[in-house]
């Protein structure tokens, strides 16, 4: 039984350490590290490794804020969504919301029976 115990965990450790590598893999910054010693002198010889290697470094992050803040943006309008839809179905009374378009956009609870 303690021999399956220490597998389990030992299991579980090594996936954990197996997500900080892949986690340490994927930031451009080691990437960019990784490359440029891979790369030694031609690095600094070949203009075309160092544009390269400023346009990695320069839109790597730009990328990875604007998709930061798309994900915050989605998780507030889910929220606010989850909002509104918990403030309809406490209304007593039958309620829709539309759209400036005229379309049924979230109904509450009353308006459905």
């Amino acid at each position: 039984m303690s021999d399956h115990i220490w597998y389990r965990n030992g299991t579980a450790a090594a996936a954990a350490a197996r997500a900080v590598v892949l986690r340490a893999a994927l930031n451009p910054y080691l990437c960019l590290i990784i490359s440029a010693a891979c790369l030694g002198n031609n690095l600094i010889s070949d203009s075309a490794n160092m544009i390269d290697i400023a346009g990695f470094a320069v839109l790597g992050p730009l990328l990875g804020l604007m998709g930061d803040r798309l994900r915050r943006e989605s998780e507030q309008a889910r929220y606010r969504q989850a909002h509104l839809q918990s403030i309809l179905d406490t209304v007593p009374e039958a309620m829709m919301v539309i759209d400036e378009r005229a379309i049924i956009r979230s109904f509450s609870a009353a308006a459905v029976r």
